[in-house]
């Protein structure tokens, strides 16, 4: 088995996060535990 997780994210959510990213803000994720928070944001902040 590899260690590759596989992420489906939405390109608003990435676009909203990146926004946030840029400009230094906090980001909060409010969702119930093993919903992938972590997952989301660090996909999102890998470049490609």
């Amino acid at each position: 088995m590899g260690d590759s997780v596989s992420a489906i994210i939405k390109p608003s959510l990435k676009a909203i996060f990146l926004t946030g990213w840029e400009h230094c803000r906090v980001i909060l994720f409010s969702m119930p535990c093993s919903c992938g928070k972590t997952t989301t944001a660090g996909r999102t902040t890998k470049t490609s």
